[in-house]
Protein backbone atom coordinates (compact mmCIF):
# COMPACT_ATOMS: atom_id res chain seq x y z
CA UNK A 1 0.00 0.00 0.00
CA UNK A 2 1.25 3.47 -0.76
CA UNK A 3 1.98 6.22 1.38
CA UNK A 4 3.71 8.45 -0.90
CA UNK A 5 2.56 12.20 -0.75
CA UNK A 6 0.85 13.38 -3.38
CA UNK A 7 2.91 16.16 -5.62
CA UNK A 8 1.19 19.63 -4.60
CA UNK A 9 -0.88 20.74 -7.77
CA UNK A 10 -1.21 17.40 -9.72
CA UNK A 11 -4.66 16.42 -11.29
CA UNK A 12 -5.22 13.88 -7.51
CA UNK A 13 -6.51 11.27 -9.57
CA UNK A 14 -4.29 9.46 -7.07
CA UNK A 15 -6.07 10.57 -4.51
CA UNK A 16 -8.23 7.69 -3.96
CA UNK A 17 -5.87 5.12 -2.74
CA UNK A 18 -6.43 1.57 -3.94
CA UNK A 19 -8.50 -0.22 -1.53
CA UNK A 20 -6.52 -2.69 0.54
CA UNK A 21 -6.42 -4.19 3.81
CA UNK A 22 -2.92 -3.60 5.99
CA UNK A 23 -1.50 -6.32 7.70
CA UNK A 24 -0.22 -3.59 10.52
CA UNK A 25 -1.62 -0.69 10.79
CA UNK A 26 0.56 2.60 10.31
CA UNK A 27 1.55 4.72 13.28
CA UNK A 28 -0.30 4.64 16.38
CA UNK A 29 -3.93 3.31 16.50
CA UNK A 30 -6.85 4.19 18.73
CA UNK A 31 -7.88 1.49 21.47
CA UNK A 32 -11.48 1.91 20.12
CA UNK A 33 -10.21 1.61 16.60
CA UNK A 34 -8.97 -1.84 17.65
CA UNK A 35 -11.84 -2.91 19.23
CA UNK A 36 -14.11 -1.71 16.52
CA UNK A 37 -11.88 -3.64 14.09
CA UNK A 38 -11.76 -6.84 16.06
CA UNK A 39 -15.63 -6.40 16.47
CA UNK A 40 -16.18 -6.22 12.55
CA UNK A 41 -14.34 -9.32 12.45
CA UNK A 42 -16.19 -11.37 14.80
CA UNK A 43 -19.60 -10.35 13.30
CA UNK A 44 -18.81 -12.10 10.11
CA UNK A 45 -19.62 -15.18 11.83
CA UNK A 46 -21.75 -13.68 14.57
CA UNK A 47 -23.71 -10.90 13.44
CA UNK A 48 -25.21 -9.66 17.05
CA UNK A 49 -21.79 -9.59 18.59
CA UNK A 50 -21.11 -7.23 21.26
CA UNK A 51 -17.96 -5.75 22.74
CA UNK A 52 -19.34 -7.57 26.07
CA UNK A 53 -18.89 -11.07 23.90
CA UNK A 54 -15.72 -9.65 22.30
CA UNK A 55 -14.22 -8.82 25.89
CA UNK A 56 -15.64 -12.66 27.40
CA UNK A 57 -13.95 -14.50 24.37
CA UNK A 58 -10.61 -12.58 24.86
CA UNK A 59 -10.66 -13.93 28.68
CA UNK A 60 -11.28 -17.20 27.56
CA UNK A 61 -8.81 -17.09 24.72
CA UNK A 62 -6.13 -16.02 27.81
CA UNK A 63 -7.10 -18.89 29.53
CA UNK A 64 -6.80 -21.28 26.60
CA UNK A 65 -3.44 -19.63 26.14
CA UNK A 66 -2.11 -20.44 29.64
CA UNK A 67 -3.13 -24.32 29.63
CA UNK A 68 -1.41 -24.28 26.52
CA UNK A 69 1.89 -23.15 27.64
CA UNK A 70 1.73 -25.03 30.86
CA UNK A 71 1.14 -28.28 29.00
CA UNK A 72 2.73 -27.74 25.85
CA UNK A 73 5.70 -25.35 26.51
CA UNK A 74 6.49 -25.69 30.34
CA UNK A 75 5.95 -30.16 30.49
CA UNK A 76 3.27 -29.11 33.28
CA UNK A 77 0.59 -31.55 31.96
CA UNK A 78 -0.08 -35.27 30.53
CA UNK A 79 1.41 -34.25 27.16
CA UNK A 80 2.56 -38.01 26.53
CA UNK A 81 -1.10 -38.90 27.57
CA UNK A 82 -2.75 -36.15 25.06
CA UNK A 83 -0.62 -37.47 22.06
CA UNK A 84 -1.85 -40.82 23.05
CA UNK A 85 -5.43 -39.79 22.98
CA UNK A 86 -4.41 -38.12 19.87
CA UNK A 87 -3.02 -41.53 17.74
CA UNK A 88 -5.98 -43.61 19.08
CA UNK A 89 -8.56 -41.20 17.67
CA UNK A 90 -6.57 -41.46 13.68
CA UNK A 91 -6.57 -45.04 14.23
CA UNK A 92 -9.79 -45.65 14.94
CA UNK A 93 -10.76 -43.77 11.73
CA UNK A 94 -9.50 -45.48 8.85
CA UNK A 95 -10.66 -42.94 6.45
CA UNK A 96 -8.81 -40.73 7.92
CA UNK A 97 -5.42 -42.31 7.08
CA UNK A 98 -4.68 -40.82 3.81
CA UNK A 99 -6.17 -38.25 1.40
CA UNK A 100 -6.97 -34.96 1.81
CA UNK A 101 -6.88 -33.94 5.27
CA UNK A 102 -8.75 -30.39 6.19
CA UNK A 103 -8.32 -28.26 8.87
CA UNK A 104 -7.89 -25.01 10.07
CA UNK A 105 -5.54 -22.88 12.22
CA UNK A 106 -7.59 -24.17 15.31
CA UNK A 107 -6.81 -24.47 18.71
CA UNK A 108 -3.14 -26.47 18.76
CA UNK A 109 -3.55 -27.14 15.17
CA UNK A 110 0.33 -27.79 14.75
CA UNK A 111 -0.18 -31.27 16.46
CA UNK A 112 -2.10 -32.27 13.45
CA UNK A 113 1.01 -33.64 11.53
CA UNK A 114 2.24 -34.79 15.28
CA UNK A 115 -0.56 -36.82 15.32
CA UNK A 116 -0.18 -38.72 12.14
CA UNK A 117 3.85 -39.24 13.05
CA UNK A 118 2.69 -41.00 15.99
CA UNK A 119 0.36 -43.19 13.80
CA UNK A 120 3.47 -44.39 11.89
CA UNK A 121 2.34 -41.90 9.14
CA UNK A 122 4.73 -39.66 7.11
CA UNK A 123 1.85 -36.86 6.27
CA UNK A 124 2.09 -34.28 3.96
CA UNK A 125 1.50 -30.49 4.20
CA UNK A 126 0.41 -28.42 1.14
CA UNK A 127 0.41 -24.76 1.72
CA UNK A 128 1.33 -21.40 -0.26
CA UNK A 129 5.33 -20.06 -0.13
CA UNK A 130 4.96 -17.36 2.38
CA UNK A 131 2.87 -20.34 4.79
CA UNK A 132 5.69 -22.68 4.10
CA UNK A 133 7.97 -20.55 5.29
CA UNK A 134 6.11 -19.37 7.83
CA UNK A 135 4.93 -22.44 9.31
CA UNK A 136 7.80 -25.13 8.52
CA UNK A 137 10.40 -23.87 11.12
CA UNK A 138 7.61 -24.34 13.85
CA UNK A 139 6.61 -27.18 12.51
CA UNK A 140 9.64 -28.70 12.63
CA UNK A 141 10.53 -27.55 16.27
CA UNK A 142 7.81 -28.90 17.60
CA UNK A 143 8.16 -32.67 15.73
CA UNK A 144 11.75 -32.03 17.81
CA UNK A 145 10.52 -31.15 21.19
CA UNK A 146 7.73 -34.09 20.82
CA UNK A 147 10.92 -36.36 20.29
CA UNK A 148 9.18 -38.16 17.01
CA UNK A 149 10.32 -40.48 14.72
CA UNK A 150 9.40 -39.79 11.02
CA UNK A 151 9.21 -36.68 9.00
CA UNK A 152 6.99 -33.83 7.28
CA UNK A 153 6.51 -33.49 3.53
CA UNK A 154 6.30 -30.11 2.18
CA UNK A 155 4.25 -28.98 -0.80
CA UNK A 156 4.63 -25.23 -1.68
CA UNK A 157 2.31 -24.37 -4.07
CA UNK A 158 4.46 -21.74 -5.53
CA UNK A 159 7.07 -24.56 -6.37
CA UNK A 160 6.27 -25.65 -10.40
CA UNK A 161 5.94 -29.29 -9.92
CA UNK A 162 3.93 -29.10 -7.12
CA UNK A 163 0.51 -30.82 -8.45
CA UNK A 164 3.07 -33.72 -9.61
CA UNK A 165 4.12 -34.18 -6.15
CA UNK A 166 0.52 -33.67 -4.82
CA UNK A 167 -1.06 -36.33 -7.25
CA UNK A 168 1.69 -38.71 -6.25
CA UNK A 169 1.03 -38.54 -2.38
CA UNK A 170 -2.22 -39.05 -3.05
CA UNK A 171 -1.77 -41.50 -5.44
CA UNK A 172 0.59 -43.19 -2.56
CA UNK A 173 -2.20 -43.24 -0.01
CA UNK A 174 -0.39 -40.40 2.10
CA UNK A 175 -2.08 -37.81 4.25
CA UNK A 176 -2.36 -34.92 3.28
CA UNK A 177 -3.23 -31.61 5.18
CA UNK A 178 -4.45 -28.64 4.04
CA UNK A 179 -5.28 -26.02 5.89
CA UNK A 180 -8.21 -23.73 3.88
CA UNK A 181 -7.83 -21.00 6.01
CA UNK A 182 -4.95 -19.68 4.09
CA UNK A 183 -7.13 -19.17 1.14
CA UNK A 184 -4.35 -17.94 -0.83
CA UNK A 185 -2.35 -18.50 -4.44
CA UNK A 186 -1.10 -16.75 -7.63
CA UNK A 187 -1.90 -13.48 -7.38
CA UNK A 188 -2.11 -13.29 -3.55
CA UNK A 189 -5.16 -11.86 -1.64
CA UNK A 190 -5.86 -9.31 -4.25
CA UNK A 191 -7.50 -11.71 -6.64
CA UNK A 192 -8.83 -13.69 -3.82
CA UNK A 193 -11.12 -10.50 -3.28
CA UNK A 194 -11.32 -9.86 -7.36
CA UNK A 195 -11.98 -12.93 -8.40
CA UNK A 196 -12.48 -15.62 -6.14
CA UNK A 197 -15.76 -17.09 -5.49
CA UNK A 198 -18.47 -15.37 -3.40
CA UNK A 199 -19.25 -16.80 -0.16
CA UNK A 200 -22.02 -15.88 2.01
CA UNK A 201 -21.08 -15.75 6.16
CA UNK A 202 -23.90 -14.67 8.36
CA UNK A 203 -22.94 -11.29 8.48
CA UNK A 204 -20.79 -10.77 5.31
CA UNK A 205 -19.51 -11.62 1.85
CA UNK A 206 -16.00 -13.32 1.56
CA UNK A 207 -14.12 -14.20 -1.61
CA UNK A 208 -12.66 -17.64 -1.47
CA UNK A 209 -10.39 -19.50 -3.50
CA UNK A 210 -11.40 -22.79 -5.83
CA UNK A 211 -8.13 -24.70 -6.53
CA UNK A 212 -9.10 -27.46 -4.01
CA UNK A 213 -12.89 -27.51 -4.82
CA UNK A 214 -11.37 -27.87 -8.70
CA UNK A 215 -8.90 -30.59 -7.24
CA UNK A 216 -11.40 -32.57 -5.34
CA UNK A 217 -13.70 -32.52 -8.85
CA UNK A 218 -10.65 -33.84 -10.86
CA UNK A 219 -8.85 -36.45 -9.05
CA UNK A 220 -11.89 -37.57 -6.61
CA UNK A 221 -9.70 -37.82 -4.49
CA UNK A 222 -10.70 -38.99 -0.21
CA UNK A 223 -11.33 -35.89 1.44
CA UNK A 224 -11.68 -35.76 5.40
CA UNK A 225 -12.37 -32.60 8.00
CA UNK A 226 -9.93 -33.00 10.82
CA UNK A 227 -10.07 -30.16 14.02
CA UNK A 228 -8.59 -30.38 17.37
CA UNK A 229 -9.62 -27.74 20.46
CA UNK A 230 -8.30 -26.96 23.73
CA UNK A 231 -11.12 -28.13 26.85
CA UNK A 232 -10.89 -26.03 29.92
CA UNK A 233 -9.87 -29.43 31.45
CA UNK A 234 -6.45 -29.13 29.66
CA UNK A 235 -8.03 -32.16 27.64
CA UNK A 236 -8.02 -31.98 23.76
CA UNK A 237 -11.24 -31.83 21.80
CA UNK A 238 -10.29 -34.04 18.56
CA UNK A 239 -13.31 -33.64 15.64
CA UNK A 240 -13.48 -35.52 12.19
CA UNK A 241 -15.60 -34.49 9.49
CA UNK A 242 -17.54 -36.64 6.50
CA UNK A 243 -17.80 -34.88 3.59
CA UNK A 244 -21.56 -36.18 2.13
CA UNK A 245 -21.26 -38.96 -0.49
CA UNK A 246 -20.82 -37.75 -4.43
CA UNK A 247 -19.25 -34.26 -3.11
CA UNK A 248 -16.60 -34.96 -6.27
CA UNK A 249 -19.26 -34.86 -8.69
CA UNK A 250 -21.08 -31.77 -7.83
CA UNK A 251 -18.30 -29.08 -9.47
CA UNK A 252 -15.51 -27.14 -8.15
CA UNK A 253 -17.88 -23.93 -6.93
CA UNK A 254 -20.47 -26.48 -5.10
CA UNK A 255 -17.61 -28.26 -3.14
CA UNK A 256 -15.42 -24.72 -2.54
CA UNK A 257 -18.69 -23.70 -0.34
CA UNK A 258 -19.03 -27.13 1.16
CA UNK A 259 -16.00 -27.35 2.60
CA UNK A 260 -15.56 -23.72 3.59
CA UNK A 261 -19.09 -24.27 5.30
CA UNK A 262 -17.53 -26.66 7.44
CA UNK A 263 -14.28 -24.60 8.18
CA UNK A 264 -16.61 -21.64 9.22
CA UNK A 265 -18.41 -23.52 11.46
CA UNK A 266 -15.56 -24.86 13.55
CA UNK A 267 -13.99 -21.34 13.67
CA UNK A 268 -17.35 -20.06 15.13
CA UNK A 269 -17.74 -22.73 17.44
CA UNK A 270 -14.30 -21.58 19.06
CA UNK A 271 -13.92 -18.24 17.83
CA UNK A 272 -11.15 -17.56 21.27
CA UNK A 273 -9.12 -20.38 19.42
CA UNK A 274 -9.25 -19.65 16.03
CA UNK A 275 -5.65 -18.02 15.28
CA UNK A 276 -6.43 -17.01 11.61
CA UNK A 277 -9.39 -14.22 11.45
CA UNK A 278 -7.71 -12.37 8.89
CA UNK A 279 -8.73 -14.36 6.30
CA UNK A 280 -12.39 -12.51 7.22
CA UNK A 281 -10.83 -8.81 6.88
CA UNK A 282 -8.58 -9.50 3.59
CA UNK A 283 -10.87 -11.58 1.84
CA UNK A 284 -13.77 -9.88 2.31
CA UNK A 285 -15.61 -8.59 -0.62
CA UNK A 286 -15.62 -4.57 0.92
CA UNK A 287 -11.70 -5.07 -0.10
CA UNK A 288 -12.18 -5.43 -3.36
CA UNK A 289 -9.73 -3.75 -5.62
CA UNK A 290 -12.59 -3.13 -7.97
CA UNK A 291 -15.73 -1.29 -6.36
CA UNK A 292 -18.35 0.24 -7.54
CA UNK A 293 -18.87 2.78 -4.62
CA UNK A 294 -15.47 4.92 -5.70
CA UNK A 295 -16.05 8.30 -7.24
CA UNK A 296 -15.74 8.23 -10.77
CA UNK A 297 -12.39 9.75 -12.25
CA UNK A 298 -14.32 13.03 -13.16
CA UNK A 299 -15.67 13.67 -9.35
CA UNK A 300 -12.22 13.29 -8.11
CA UNK A 301 -11.27 15.86 -10.49
CA UNK A 302 -13.69 18.41 -10.50
CA UNK A 303 -13.86 17.66 -6.00
CA UNK A 304 -9.81 18.17 -6.27
CA UNK A 305 -9.74 21.34 -8.20
CA UNK A 306 -12.56 22.78 -6.20
CA UNK A 307 -10.34 21.79 -2.81
CA UNK A 308 -7.21 23.01 -4.03
CA UNK A 309 -8.63 26.18 -5.26
CA UNK A 310 -10.47 26.89 -2.36
CA UNK A 311 -6.71 26.03 0.19
CA UNK A 312 -5.00 28.42 -2.31
CA UNK A 313 -7.74 31.37 -2.08
CA UNK A 314 -10.21 30.90 0.34
CA UNK A 315 -8.58 29.17 2.71
CA UNK A 316 -9.40 31.75 5.72
CA UNK A 317 -13.14 31.47 5.27
CA UNK A 318 -13.72 28.20 3.80
CA UNK A 319 -14.58 26.03 6.65
CA UNK A 320 -14.45 22.16 6.43
CA UNK A 321 -16.66 18.90 8.16
CA UNK A 322 -17.43 15.60 8.45
CA UNK A 323 -20.08 14.59 5.91
CA UNK A 324 -20.41 11.21 7.65
CA UNK A 325 -19.23 9.27 10.63
CA UNK A 326 -15.90 8.29 9.88
CA UNK A 327 -13.05 6.59 11.89
CA UNK A 328 -9.39 4.90 11.43
CA UNK A 329 -9.22 1.03 12.43
CA UNK A 330 -6.51 -1.07 13.33
CA UNK A 331 -5.09 -2.37 9.87
CA UNK A 332 -4.45 0.79 8.79
CA UNK A 333 -8.48 1.26 8.09
CA UNK A 334 -10.64 4.67 6.72
CA UNK A 335 -14.18 3.28 7.62
CA UNK A 336 -17.07 5.33 6.82
CA UNK A 337 -19.30 3.81 8.83
CA UNK A 338 -22.37 5.17 7.76
CA UNK A 339 -22.70 3.54 4.11
CA UNK A 340 -19.95 0.87 5.86
CA UNK A 341 -16.94 1.13 3.55
CA UNK A 342 -13.89 0.88 3.79
CA UNK A 343 -10.36 2.70 2.39
CA UNK A 344 -7.24 2.51 3.29
CA UNK A 345 -5.99 5.12 5.71
CA UNK A 346 -2.59 5.96 4.42
CA UNK A 347 -1.36 6.67 8.13
CA UNK A 348 -4.05 8.97 8.93
CA UNK A 349 -4.37 9.11 12.71
CA UNK A 350 -7.77 8.31 14.03
CA UNK A 351 -7.29 11.52 16.84
CA UNK A 352 -6.46 13.90 13.65
CA UNK A 353 -10.28 13.62 13.15
CA UNK A 354 -11.21 14.82 16.52
CA UNK A 355 -10.76 18.35 15.02
CA UNK A 356 -13.70 17.93 12.24
CA UNK A 357 -16.22 15.98 15.27
CA UNK A 358 -18.48 16.96 17.40
CA UNK A 359 -19.72 19.87 14.98
CA UNK A 360 -16.46 21.63 14.56
CA UNK A 361 -16.12 23.49 11.62
CA UNK A 362 -12.51 24.74 11.12
CA UNK A 363 -11.22 26.76 8.27
CA UNK A 364 -8.87 25.12 5.73
CA UNK A 365 -6.67 28.25 7.76
CA UNK A 366 -7.15 26.82 11.05
CA UNK A 367 -6.55 23.10 10.16
CA UNK A 368 -3.31 23.97 7.93
CA UNK A 369 -1.37 26.12 11.44
CA UNK A 370 -2.65 23.13 13.23
CA UNK A 371 -1.56 20.66 10.60
CA UNK A 372 0.56 21.93 7.96
CA UNK A 373 -0.40 21.83 4.17
CA UNK A 374 1.37 18.39 3.44
CA UNK A 375 -1.38 16.96 5.89
CA UNK A 376 -4.02 18.60 3.88
CA UNK A 377 -3.14 17.71 1.06
CA UNK A 378 -2.62 14.25 1.55
CA UNK A 379 -5.35 13.60 3.95
CA UNK A 380 -7.83 16.20 4.15
CA UNK A 381 -7.92 16.54 0.48
CA UNK A 382 -8.91 12.52 0.24
CA UNK A 383 -11.31 12.64 2.86
CA UNK A 384 -13.00 14.91 0.24
CA UNK A 385 -12.58 13.74 -2.80
CA UNK A 386 -14.25 9.98 -1.17
CA UNK A 387 -17.11 12.40 0.16
CA UNK A 388 -16.16 12.17 3.74
CA UNK A 389 -15.74 16.36 4.01
CA UNK A 390 -16.91 18.71 2.90
CA UNK A 391 -16.39 22.71 2.18
CA UNK A 392 -18.26 25.22 3.51
CA UNK A 393 -17.56 28.66 1.41
CA UNK A 394 -18.26 31.78 3.33
CA UNK A 395 -21.90 32.90 3.19
CA UNK A 396 -22.30 35.94 0.34
CA UNK A 397 -21.99 39.07 1.91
Amino acid sequence: MSSSTPSRGAGRDDAVRRVRPATKAIGPVSPIGRERWDLWNLQALKPDATPTLLRALRRRHDRIARIERRVLREGRGDTAGLMRAARAFIDRRPELQGGLILSLHLGPYMLLPAAYLLSGRDPVILLDGPAHRRMRPRAEAEIRRLGLDGSIGWIPTDEAAFMVRLLRALRNGKPVIVFLDGNSGAGGMEATRDDGLRYRLPGRIVRLRTGLGRLISRTACPVHGLSVRWRENGTLDWRAWTPPPGMAARGPEAITRLIYTWMFAQAGDAPEQWSFWGILGRSSEVFRDRRADLPSTEVVRRRGRRFLASLRDAAAVTRVHLARRVEVWDGDLLVDLERHHFYAADGLRDESLDSLRWGCTPTLATLDAAFGRDWLERHLLRLHVLGLASLEPAAAG
